[in-house]
């Protein structure tokens, strides 16, 4: 299978501790009588750890700054995509990423593995990045050297595998754990949901993530009361969600 081991790091990444744990039980029931010994040698040769092996491995700083990394570089990939889908239809044949779609992936995988951990400030900072990124790559290709390319073709393509309402969802949700959070953070949401890159709503946000927010009571008032600031109509249905959210507590 091309691509077989690249693919299979892709996945890792984005395992938590526990799901590891049982894909390593689940190749153990799979395994052939004859083959356990030598797959009980493995275990003992490779000395694994996962809950202590993963988070030594992982480091939160160096996942951050790679992010960073890529957002300043963003304009010095260079996509080579053509139009083939005449006037009526947005089709595109991808010649070269430059490298973009996997730097970018892992860089995302890494945002999911900080919010996993805890480094909720570091995972609300990396998901910020990851949509500046969007929003920079977008305008550097607004018109490159072979037409308009955005990065939502790469989505569509299956290059870069990634859900974006999910990954909105999960932007929203470690804004609100970051312990560095203030009152700002609900223009911040209200912008995140109006914007155009994938779909969310407060209660997806909320349950982005395994661990419950702090004080959700006081946090789903604020938003109400934030909302209740503006003059757009945009904001009845999302009050509504928000009040029936709390009557669900």
């Amino acid at each position: 299978m091309a691509n077989f081991i690249d693919n299979v790091e892709k996945l890792l990444r984005v395992k938590t501790d526990n799901q590891l744990r049982e894909f390593i039980l689940n190749l153990a029931y799979r395994t052939a009588e004859d083959e356990q010994e030598k797959f009980l040698t493995l275990l003992i040769n490779q000395k694994i750890n996962i809950q202590k092996d993963i988070k030594s491995i992982f480091n939160p700083k160096k996942a951050l700054n790679r992010v960073i990394e890529l957002n300043k570089n963003v304009k010095e990939y260079s996509i080579e995509a053509y139009d083939i889908g005449g006037r009526y239809q947005e089709k595109y044949d991808i010649k070269n990423d430059d490298g973009f779609c996997s730097e970018y992936y892992h860089c995302y995988s890494d945002a999911v593995r900080l919010l996993e951990q805890g480094y909720f400030y570091e995972a609300s900072k990396a998901f910020d990045l990851l949509y500046e990124i969007i929003y920079n790559f977008n305008k550097y290709n607004d018109m490159n050297d072979y037409g308009s390319f955005y990065f939502e073709i790469f989505v569509d393509e299956g290059m870069i595998e990634i859900d974006l309402n999910k990954m909105k969802s999960l932007r929203g949700y470690s804004a609100l754990m970051s312990p560095k959070r203030d009152d700002s953070i609900y223009s911040k949401i209200f912008e995140m949901i109006l914007d155009s890159y994938g779909k969310a709503t407060i209660k997806s946000i909320i349950n982005a993530g395994s661990t419950p927010i702090p004080d959700i009571e006081n946090v789903l008032n604020k938003w109400i009361s934030f909302l209740r600031s503006l003059s757009n109509p945009k904001t009845d249905k999302l009050i509504a969600e928000a009040d029936e959210l709390l009557r669900q507590l």
